[in-house]
């Protein structure tokens, strides 16, 4: 059974995806009231060992004590923030902090790992290396230099951007490329589809995905084509 890492579970969307597909996941969760409602929602899964659920913060380095600003409005926007920061803009929390050093020393070869932590992806990344790095990666892209990351520090080759606001458009291929067929899930606070199965005609090299990501904020400047509310998902492979 291939393992995959969910880092930023938030409601388990995602992680319910890959157990239903037959994959064995490690799920990375920072909040302790989302870590709680999982292990009620995955108590079968917890109990077989296909599921282990992570309560911790993913970023650089490990085992350290992080304050976590808590969104009291949406429970996938908990951002880790300096101490005086997260106090100004509201609850916080402190949490322990996990690496990919760390994960991997657990669970070992991982196939595709899913990265949502708002904002925190380049730090995680810091603590991968070309040796331990999956098969698959996708992180929330806010900005180039994630992509620039895991092009020039991590090896990966080949990218596709995926917009996640438009996830209910895309229909899971039948046969499944990747584990189980899985039909008609709901990609709610989710990352959607993975690996073989990501959305697009083609992969792009680094020197294309450039030049997609500077279309993108070309309609972002000039607005010409619905661009609120639009963020897109990095998704990267060897």
């Amino acid at each position: 059974m291939k393992q995959i890492v969910d880092v930023g579970m938030c409601e388990g969307n995602d992680t319910d995806f890959y157990l239903k597909k037959g994959f064995k996941v490690l799920s990375i969760e920072a909040l302790p009231s989302n870590a709680d409602q999982a292990r009620k929602r995955f108590k079968k899964e917890l109990k077989s060992g296909q599921l282990e659920i992570m309560q911790a913060a993913a970023t650089e380095t490990a085992g350290e004590d992080v304050t976590l600003w808590v969104n009291p409005h949406n429970p996938g926007g908990n951002m880790v923030l300096p101490q005086e920061v997260a106090e100004k803009r509201g609850e916080s929390i402190t949490v322990k902090s996990t690496n990919w050093q760390d994960i991997v020393s657990k669970v070992g070869e991982v196939y595709y790992c899913k990265i949502d932590i708002e904002r925190q992806e380049i730090p995680f990344l810091r603590s991968f290396t070309v040796e331990t790095r999956p098969k698959y990666i996708s992180a929330e892209c806010y900005f180039f230099e994630i992509v620039e990351y895991l092009h020039h520090q991590l090896g990966y080759t080949k990218f596709k951007f995926v917009n996640q606001t438009i996830l209910f458009n895309f229909k899971a291929p039948n046969p499944a490329l990747e584990g189980n067929y899985v039909e008609n899930h709901v990609f709610q606070h989710a990352s959607g589809f993975f690996g073989k199965e990501v959305p697009g005609p083609k992969w792009c090299d680094f020197d294309e995905i450039r030049e997609v990501w500077e279309t993108i904020n070309h309609i972002k400047t000039y607005e010409t084509v619905m661009w609120p509310g639009n963020f897109f998902d990095i998704h990267a492979t060897t």
